[in-house]
């Protein structure tokens, strides 16, 4: 299991200039192949050892990852059996969890019964629920790091590369998480445009990225205007009023009613104000009466 040449690719999922993810066949079982390249790793080793003073190699960034996934295991997270340093490479060996629920791609406008969106909101309320008592968040949700399980019917969250640790109710975290513009919050975006403005809690950004993800998986699309420049799109997540329709699209393109409690509990989690926002404990105790 621990060599990456005796594992046979099935099918590439996804690749960039820092890692190449793929299906794969590993004695015969199906894993994910979560490959890192060690030229762009040794750059951001070089670049913690000049600003922290942090000596560091390739493969301790990405056990970091490793280590964290294996504290919160849960049946609502993606799974980690190995790590392997092999040569100009590091690998993760993943739980093969199915396909994702959607892509980063703004023309990507499948959406979901409401059945089973609010199924899937309870689940990921749940692994979202231990990952913040462990005072960890994602960093980076999206319906693409969501993947809907081969049952059709339960979901597991992916992707813990932008998670960030010892994350605490009564302080800023230390650093922003590489999470996506669309699901930025509006004090993500405000502190984007002025990084001197006051800081970031953690556990709000995971929630209001929740909201959204919500709001795309019911509707196909984000309550936000992003067919300009990012610089407009985070204009429109500060600015913009939020609407939940109160019908909504089935799969035989007849309207059905949604759930007052469920629009109230939507509108909760994109509270622009962070401090209002609903928490994932609030969530989860809310989801209980619809």
């Amino acid at each position: 299991m621990d060599n990456p040449e005796e594992w046979e690719i099935i099918e590439p999922i996804s690749r960039n200039s820092k890692c190449s993810v793929n299906s794969v066949l590993v004695n015969g079982d199906k894993f994910i192949s979560k490959q890192y390249f060690k030229t762009p790793l040794k750059r951001e080793c070089l670049k913690l050892k000049k600003l922290k003073g942090l000596e560091l190699k390739e493969v301790d960034i990405i056990r970091k990852e490793y280590n964290l996934m294996k504290k919160i295991q849960n049946s609502r997270t993606i799974d980690v059996f190995s790590l392997v340093d092999y040569g100009t490479s590091i690998y993760l060996l993943l739980e093969y969890g199915g396909d994702p629920l959607g892509t980063d791609n703004i023309q990507d406008t499948r959406r979901y019964a409401i059945q089973d969106v609010l199924i899937w909101m309870v689940q990921l309320t749940q692994g979202l629920k231990i990952m913040h008592d462990q005072g960890i968040i994602h960093g980076d949700f999206k319906p693409s790091n969501v993947l809907l399980l081969p049952n059709g019917r339960d979901i597991k969250i992916c992707d813990f590369g932008s998670s960030i640790e010892n994350v605490d109710d009564t302080r800023p975290i230390d650093k922003i998480p590489k999470c996506t513009p669309a699901y930025y919050s509006p004090e993500l975006c405000e502190h984007s445009l002025n990084p001197k403005s006051m800081g970031i809690m953690g556990k709000p950004l995971d929630v209001w990225a929740l909201g959204v993800t919500i709001y795309k998986l019911l509707f196909g699309v984000i309550p936000f205007n992003c067919s300009g420049t990012i610089f407009q799109l985070q204009y429109s997540i500060i600015n913009d009023l939020i609407e939940i329709p109160n019908e909504v699209l089935d799969q035989n393109d007849l309207f059905i009613s949604i759930p007052k409690n469920f629009i109230k509990i939507l509108l909760a989690l994109l509270d622009k104000d962070p401090n209002q926002r609903m928490t994932i404990q609030e969530l989860e105790k809310s989801l209980e009466g619809v």
